[in-house]
């Protein structure tokens, strides 16, 4: 035989029981000395009721109490309900000594005196189950769906224990009952009273407008006893058309004819694309007047004035980005600026970056000192593009202010 085998074990031997008081069972390698499995395998008893946690013994010996109280008469009952300050017509329902008890006991329980009455009993009626009974065990349960003609012994707690080792497993086996609370759906366990919400089913009425005045919708539910409503505050209003607010304008509105709320929007009526004679092309607004550029560039001549009464000749040459497939309306680009200056042509080329709003025609650009040995600088540049692509007028915001139009 060898000593271990170098990758999977096998054969194997039979499962056998290391003792006869364990359930672990073990094999062995045929093929080698070092190759063993275990695994544990209980031998189990059939489950039985169990009364070992304290909920199930306390409900087990109540209703042994209950069953050896039903063969008192009904003044017993009258006695106790003086006793703990409760009007005897309040559970006096019937005929059966022990459906009144029972009652009794329910009430107690509901209103927090089930303690002052197992303590009235215990002063009176000595029995030997109601010592065995925990209160502290019991506050969680709902009396009201408890069913107390069952047997005592019945129990939701169940035992099994293995017959080799001793080893005991306890299990809960409930009986329950579906049970509705309003729209909410329990099931409750008659035996030992534990409670399992399963779901809430309302019945719904459609959704209607809250008022002749209103827009939002509600819905509820038809159950008189219940208050669930839910409300939808969506798009639910009665849009009118679409109306220009003025002539000249694009500004447009409508108004919703159930609670007058009111919407506005710009709405163009575009011309078809115009080309200019440097190449530029764009579409106009025939109310407006407003343009929406596809190409620009090119150069632009123009004077600007500054605020100390300074006139510069200015040229730019412009030159847009292409735009990206993703691309928004600003498009991006370089402004090369050439000028005069106190009448003298200046030869540098400034380069300053920015880009233009083809939606809008509005330009913007920022750069940096024009000339050294003057005081300014082309820090902002902004206009707008406007007669047909043929003329722009803007600012230029630098250590003076500045007007200039470009043609």
């Amino acid at each position: 035989m060898k000593q271990h085998c170098y990758f999977t074990c096998g054969p194997w031997s039979e499962w056998n029981y290391i003792s006869s008081e364990s359930c672990i069972q073990e094999r062995k390698c045929l093929d080698c000395l070092d190759g063993r499995e275990k695994r544990t395998i209980h031998d189990w008893s059939d489950w039985s009721k169990s009364f070992s946690n304290k909920k199930n013994l306390s409900l087990k010996s109540l209703r042994e109490y209950i069953d050896w109280f039903s063969s008192k008469n009904e003044s017993e009952v009258r006695y106790l309900c003086t006793k703990m300050d409760i009007v005897y017509q309040n559970i006096n329902t019937s005929s059966n000594i022990k459906y009144n008890f029972v009652n009794l006991i329910i009430y107690c329980h509901n209103t927090n005196r089930f303690e002052k009455l197992i303590n009235v009993l215990k002063n009176n009626y000595q029995y030997k189950p109601l010592s065995l009974i925990d209160i502290n065990s019991l506050n969680d349960v709902n009396f009201n769906n408890l069913s107390f003609s069952i047997s005592p012994n019945d129990t939701c707690l169940k035992v099994r224990k293995c017959k080799r080792c001793g080893e005991i497993e306890y299990n809960e086996v409930h009986n329950f009952t579906e049970k509705k609370h309003i729209c909410d759906i329990y099931e409750i366990c008659n035996i030992c009273g534990k409670e399992k919400y399963i779901e809430t089913r309302h019945k719904l009425t459609n959704f209607e407008y809250e008022s002749s005045k209103s827009c939002r919708k509600r819905r509820f539910c038809m159950n008189p006893n219940c208050e669930w409503e839910e409300f939808d505050d969506g798009n639910n209003h009665t849009w009118e058309d679409w109306k220009y607010d003025k002539d000249g304008s694009c500004e447009t509105s409508r108004i919703c004819s159930r609670c007058d709320k009111k919407e506005a929007t710009i709405i163009h009526e575009w011309s078809k694309f115009i080309k200019t004679d440097k190449g530029n092309q764009f579409k106009e607004c025939n109310r407006c007047g407003r343009l929406s550029i596809i190409d620009f560039g090119g150069k632009w001549q123009g004077y600007a004035k500054w605020t100390n009464n300074n006139v510069d000749y200015w040229e730019l040459s412009l030159e847009l980005f292409k735009p990206g497939l993703f691309s928004t309306n600003n498009i991006r680009g370089n402004l090369f600026v050439t000028y005069m200056y106190n009448g003298q042509k200046c030869y540098t080329e400034e380069k300053i970056n920015g880009f233009l709003d083809t939606s809008t025609g509005e330009l913007n650009f920022k750069g940096k000192v024009i000339n050294s040995q003057t005081k300014y600088k082309s820090d902002e540049f902004s206009g707008f593009v406007i007669k047909g692509c043929t003329e722009i007028k803007g600012t230029i915001h630098s250590f003076n202010n500045g007007e200039i139009i470009l043609k």
